[in-house]
């Protein structure tokens, strides 16, 4: 019996061991939306997808679905003809675990959102591109999370701050209009969270 194959971009939101030498990894894809993956082998040395599930990347994945599970079997780096530096810096990796921590507690498994996936990677590049410094990062963290909550309908798009916030792109106009407006939009998500019940 042939599986498809399905070749998605992914960002890695967590994972877990599984069985001797394998993983249990929660992925967020363009394509399949939100799934868990078994990962055969990755706890050896010599596996091949080891790097792609160590820290909150983007990277191509290629998942296969059987009956019970999706399997990942291959993966490749994202391509970037500028040269994205690997995100390692302890802040910067603290802020996309929350972010992975909001994703997984709010969207539905298998349930494609192309323009939810786009802003997440927006992000994500954003900081890979950028130097920030360490007192950007959590207006970056606000505007990140804003804008997951207002794809998802939690979040008020009346509000003039949030509405803006919401808006898609990044560039450093960005963050010095919504400076002023971060104590704002921390409320408005932690409001949003609440009234979430989940």
């Amino acid at each position: 019996m042939s599986y498809h194959r399905y070749i998605t971009e992914a960002f890695v939101l967590g994972s877990e061991p599984s069985g001797e030498a394998s993983r249990r990894v929660v992925l967020l894809t363009r394509s399949c939306g939100l799934l868990y993956a078994h990962v055969q082998g990755v706890r050896l040395g010599r596996s091949r997808l080891r790097p792609y599930l160590s820290t909150h990347g983007l990277f191509e994945a290629s998942l296969v679905r059987g009956r019970e599970t999706w399997r990942l079997v291959g993966a490749l780096p994202e391509t970037d003809e500028d040269g994205v530096r690997r995100i390692v810096r302890p802040g910067e990796l603290a802020l996309l675990a929350r972010l992975a921590v909001l994703l997984r507690r709010l969207v539905a498994l298998d349930a494609p959102d192309e323009m939810l996936f786009d802003r997440v990677a927006e992000t994500v590049r954003f900081l890979a591109h950028e130097d920030l410094r360490a007192d950007e990062l959590p207006l970056v963290e606000a505007i990140g999370a804003s804008r997951i909550l207002f794809l998802l309908g939690y979040l008020d798009a009346g509000r003039p701050e949030t509405a803006l916030a919401a808006q898609g792109g990044w560039d450093r106009s960005s963050l010095s209009t919504l400076a002023p407006v971060r104590a704002v939009l921390v409320s408005a998500i932690n409001e949003a969270i609440a009234a979430s019940h989940l």
